[in-house]
This record gives C-alpha cells, structure tokens and sequence, in this order.
C-alpha cells in the first residue's frame, strides 16, 4: 500500500510539468518546483512508513563525507536536491528517476532560473498546496501524516533556497558585472519573454566573444584589429531589458505602433553610443515591421535613419540606397520636407562618393592634359554620373551653392577626361551662378579652370583674359596663394609665347608673394621659374658670344673676365 501510495504522489507531481513552451506567461510551477515537490513528498511517506518498506527506492543514510559522487547521467537539478539534502547531516539521499517529458536544455534553463530566482521556488500558494497534497493523501493518510507532509515542505523549501541564495551570493562577489546580466536574463526568461532573452544575451555577451577572438587573432599576427564591439554599461542593462520585453509584449497583443517605437529606441540609443552595426539591426527591425504594417511614413523614416547610420559607418554606397528609397517613398506621397532632407543628404554622398573615383583614378583635383589611361577612365565615368545625380538633386531642392559646386566638379571632371568643350561649357555655368550668389572665391576657381581649358585648346588671349580676372579677383580676396598662382600661370603663357620680359615680371610677382606667405615649397618652386624666365630673356645674348667672339668668351673662362654682350 505503501509502494502504490508513493507512485500516486509521483504522478501527480509530474503532472504538474509544464508542456508548453518556456515563453508562455502562464507557467505557474517549473521543472525544479516538482522534483522539489516530489522529493519532499517521498521523504515525508518514507520517514512515515518507515526505511523497510522503500529500500529499492530510498538509499540508507550515509555521512556527508562518504556519498559517492552523482553518477554521469544525474542532473543538475538532481545533483543540486542531493546535495541541499545531503548536507543537512540526516537527511536520506533520494535518488529521482529522470523526467522524460522534459528535454535537458529546458531542464537546464529552468535550474538557472530557480538558482538565481529563490521567490520563483515557491510561486504557489499555501492553499494550492493543500489541495494538492490532500489529493496525494486521500484515504491513504491520516489528518495527522498530512500535517506532517506540509511541514515537511515548509523546510524543505526553507531549505533549498538558502543554498541557492549562498551560491548567488558567491558569484556575485565574483563577478557582480556577470551576476547583474544573468539576473536580468533569467527575470526576461523566468517572465516567458524568449525572444528578449535572446536579443538580450547576445547584446550583452558578444563584446566579451569578439574582443577574445581578436585577441586572439592579434596575438597570432602583427596587424591590429578596431572589429570589437562597444560592450554596454551596466547601468544601461535594466533599459535595454525594458525596450525589448515591451516590444515582445506589444508584439503578442498586436500593438504594432509600441513595437515599432521600443525597437527604434534602441536603435538611436546603440546610435548615440557609437554602437552603429547594432543600431543598423534594430532599425533593420523598425523598416521591417514598417514594411508589414504598410506604413509609408515609418517606412521613410527607417530609411532615412538606416541611411544616416551607414553613412556614419563609412559605407557611402549603402547610405545611398537607403537615401535614395527614402525620396522615392516621400515622392510617393508628396512630402515635400522629406524629399528635401533627402536631397540634402544625397547631395553630399553623391560628391564624397564621387571624390573617391576620382581619387582612386588618379584625377582628384586638378585637369590633366591628354586623356587618362584606359584603367583610371572607369573612376572618372563613375565620378561623372555621380556628379550629375547631385547637380540633379541640387537643383530639385534649389540649392544654388552647391548646385554650382557640382557643376565645378563636372567641369574639372571632364577636363581629365581630355574633354575641353564639355569642361569650358560646365566652368562657364558655374562662374554665372558664382557672380549670381556673389560667391568671389567661386568666381576666382572658374576663372582659373577656364583658363586651363582654354590654354590646353591653344586659345591663348582667352586664358590670359581669364587668368588676369583670376589674379584680380585673388588680390581684392586677399587670397595670398591664389594671387601667386595666377601670376605664375600668367607667367608660363607669357614664356611659351616667348615674352620673356612679361614673363619675368610675373615671376618676380609670384617669388614676392611666396616669400610673403613663407611657404618654402611655394619658395622653391617661384625660385626656379625665375630663373628659367632670366635665362630665357638672356640665352639670345649669350649665343652671340658664343658664336662671333670667341676671344671674349675665352677671357672669361680662363680668368673670369666680364665681357660685353653683343
């Protein structure tokens, strides 16, 4: 009777396993409070009946010191009742048969929870446990064996959660930063929020992950590695749980709007962190359940912020995309403001991004001569369509500034293509809207780049006129550098023309300013052209020495004697 009493009680201790899955908020009793349940139970009808009639079932007492250690396929959960029950000095060490119901990460998942979260070992109440043990008991025991059974479990659970408060307490001197993360996984997890826990652990454990595989890899290789993750302060932790579980609890209710907002906080949070990779994940959430509910607004501004993020990572190509979806959507229902702060931001991707061809192809500033080689003109084309989509762009949201500066660029552009005329034709657009904006140092570039382009087709006195614009310009900004290199621009035109005096003059103008603004390598450079210009303006002089006075130049050479030029 004994035997068939104790195979009731552990049924109806199984029985109150759950089935459902962890992340359904009515769990009421877990895995560890019914093996909990059921080891208590058995020891109250053993101690009752006696040790004779159970001894298949419960092990004689033996002393602390000499239990031999669990074997290999003991639990956790088991291993914990043995040793909570064991260490009481008296107690019989109770060996449970594994429960098959539940899988063993479960198992696993619900120990860590009831190891740090005592409150959740006894979550039922005292009249929940009078009816279950009065429907264990029956007509088996009498009002005074189930007196004794409850007792029993009052310290048995006094019992087990001082000794999971003990190793709480332990680690938590340990590690306090560890104990607060697991706290938190286990109160998201313990709460039937599974998707939170997961977002949450791997928030709060990749930095640890990442900056040990880097070190790794550094110590395995000389070259340095800036891929760790930003960790997140603790006293971030409890906000971050907060986002996450509303957005879980909204999502179940079906409250799409609350969802969409915990996850776009995050979002800016990661991104005024500098945490940016994870910031581009929760705005990837945010554009995604904007996408579901059909809502063009929200989905603007996913957009617009996953474009803001990237762009803030470096990844110009990708910002575009979502910059250029931004405007399509905001075209799609006439907002106006959002076209023009789309607009905005495209215009100055599209020149950064331009830049880079131009400098990957070897044409970042300055015109060329001649046409460039067959591998640099793909970085120039680039360069040019991206130039174009943001003089496009400039001139939708009226901005005349930099729609001239886009025009700048598609001139200089096309001049290191070896394409005069298209160059000429762009400067010649930019000049006019500089004189409309009364942008003077604007007026100035133009001048110079027309000068360029028209020196290069052989029209000499339009690159004059347009470099003596240049130079007065240049002197009235009090543009020290460029007043210098107008001069010595005028000055090269004047040599190759061979004016040599016009020439000399201008040189001498530009030697002047360089010594002013003291930079040697201005210095140098005026130097030499100096000096080129005065042997030019000389070398006819010379040659007739050479050629018809022979015993002067002789007198010269062997005892440095003057000699008059003919």
């Amino acid at each position: 009777m004994l035997i068939l009493t104790f195979m009731v009680i552990l049924w109806l201790a199984l029985a109150t396993v759950p089935v459902q899955s962890l992340s359904h908020p009515s769990i009421e009793l877990n895995l560890f409070q019914s093996i909990n349940l059921t080891t208590v139970l058995t020891n109250s009808v053993m101690s009752h009946a006696g040790s004779g009639a159970s001894s298949s079932i419960v092990a004689s007492p033996a002393p602390a010191s000499s239990q031999p250690p669990p074997s290999a396929g003991t639990s956790a959960v088991q291993r914990r009742i043995l040793k909570a029950h064991s260490g009481g000095g008296g107690g019989a060490a109770v060996h449970t048969k594994p429960i098959r119901r539940t899988s063993p990460q479960r198992r696993s998942t619900e120990e860590r929870s009831n190891t740090h979260s005592p409150s959740r070992g006894s979550m039922q109440t005292d009249d929940t446990q009078q009816q279950q043990l009065a429907l264990t008991t029956g007509s088996h025991t009498s009002s005074s064996s189930t007196q004794q059974l409850t007792s029993t479990t009052a310290s048995s659970s006094a019992m087990l959660p001082s000794t999971m408060n003990a190793g709480a307490s332990m680690q938590s001197r340990s590690d306090p930063m560890m104990s607060d993360k697991q706290s938190l996984c286990i109160d998201i997890l313990v709460n039937g929020y599974v998707n939170s826990f997961v977002d949450f652990f791997y928030l709060t454990h990749r930095a640890e992950d990442q900056n040990t595989a880097a070190a790794a890899a550094s110590s395995s290789s000389s070259t340095t590695t800036n891929s760790a993750t930003l960790a997140i302060p603790d006293s971030q932790l409890p906000s971050v749980k907060h986002h996450l579980t509303t957005a879980e609890q909204a999502h179940r209710r079906g409250e799409s709007e609350q969802v969409y907002s915990s996850y776009d906080a995050l979002a800016h949070a990661f991104h005024a962190a500098g945490d940016y990779k994870t910031s581009v994940y929760f705005f990837e959430k945010c554009l995604d359940l904007a996408e579901s509910m059909d809502d063009v607004a929200q989905q603007c501004s996913s957009n617009h912020n996953l474009g803001l993020t990237h762009d803030a990572m470096g990844d110009v190509a990708a910002a575009i995309r979502f910059h250029e979806k931004h405007k399509e959507l905001a075209q799609s229902i006439g907002a106006s403001h959002r076209i023009q702060t789309a607009n905005q931001h495209l215009i100055d991707a599209y020149r950064r991004l331009a830049e880079h061809h131009e400098r990957s192809a070897g044409g970042g500033g300055g015109a060329s001569s001649g046409s460039p080689p067959a591998k640099h003109a793909s970085g120039i084309l680039q360069a040019i369509e991206l130039y174009q989509r943001c003089l496009d762009a400039s001139r939708e949201t009226e901005d005349l500034k930099n729609e001239g500066l886009a025009t700048y660029r598609l001139g200089v552009a096309y001049a290191n293509m070896g394409e005069r005329n298209e160059s000429i034709e762009y400067q010649q657009k930019y000049l006019a809207i500089c004189k409309k904006i009364g942008d003077q140092v604007g007026e100035g570039q133009a001048c110079a780049a027309l000068a360029h382009s028209f020196k290069e087709l052989g029209q000499t006195d339009l690159a004059v006129s347009y470099l003596e614009k240049y130079q007065t310009i240049a002197q009235r900004n009090h543009q020290s550098v460029a007043h210098a290199d107008a001069c010595s621009a005028l000055g090269s035109i004047h040599s190759t023309a061979g004016d040599h005096q016009q020439a000399v003059q201008c040189f001498e103008k530009t030697f002047e300013i360089a010594r002013g603004v003291g930079d040697r390598k201005l210095i140098d450079a005026a130097r030499i052209n100096l000096g080129m210009a005065r042997g030019n303006m000389s070398i006819h002089k010379y040659m007739n020495v050479v050629k018809d006075n022979l015993p002067a130049l002789l007198n010269w050479k062997t005892r440095r004697q003057a000699f008059k030029a003919i």
